[in-house]
């Protein structure tokens, strides 16, 4: 396949249109969690998913695709084992860089260097638009079992720190058959095994 190679001012041109794009899709993404109910809890679903990810660049990634659950540039999915599906529309967010330019003191006459961040589109894929290796799913924490000397040493020395700091700690369980319970207002911790 043959790449077309674009001059300078014609990337230019397409960097600024999809700047400009993004502008816009983000001025519509703001309009509609203002105007919408039901926007502002897809908003929250997509960004429970991907919190890594500003705000501005989640309302882009669900003016795109709205059912987006995961999202990486092509060659993370590549590292991950997993292809982009051939034809897939790419989903363009915001990235910032980092720059620096060289500028002459007008009083001292020093070369300065002024450091700066600035944003171009990158383009990621959802899960859904790639093919290949299963994703590996997070690990899930695991309740702790018996009470080996590690365990109790471990666990007394949590209590000590946290009883030394002005938190409460009691061996109970917390309403709603979970193991434990933290409480950062309060300062108070729970666990419920015996």
């Amino acid at each position: 396949m043959v790449r077309k190679s674009y001059s300078d001012a014609e990337r230019k041109e397409h960097r600024d249109a999809r700047l400009s794009a993004a502008h816009s899709q983000f001025q519509a993404g703001v309009a509609e969690l203002l105007a919408d109910d039901g926007a502002w809890q897809r908003y929250l679903t997509v960004q429970s998913k991907m919190h890594t990810y500003s705000f501005h660049n989640t309302l882009l990634i669900l003016s795109q695709n709205e059912n987006a659950s995961m999202v990486a540039g092509f060659r993370k999915w590549q590292e991950l084992g997993r292809n982009v599906r051939k034809g897939e529309k790419a989903i363009w967010i915001l990235a910032p860089f980092s720059g620096k330019r060289h500028d002459e003191d007008p009083t001292t006459g020093e070369d300065v260097e002024h450091r700066f961040t600035y944003f171009k589109p990158v383009s990621v894929f959802d899960v859904s638009q790639t093919e290949g290796d299963p994703i590996p799913e997070p690990p899930s924490p695991v309740l702790l079992e018996g009470d080996s000397p590690e365990l109790v040493e471990r666990y007394v020395a949590v209590q000590t720190i946290l009883e030394a700091d002005g938190w409460t700690v009691k061996r109970e369980s917390p309403e709603g058959g979970s193991n434990g319970d933290t409480d950062p207002k309060k300062r108070g911790a729970q666990d419920a095994r015996p």
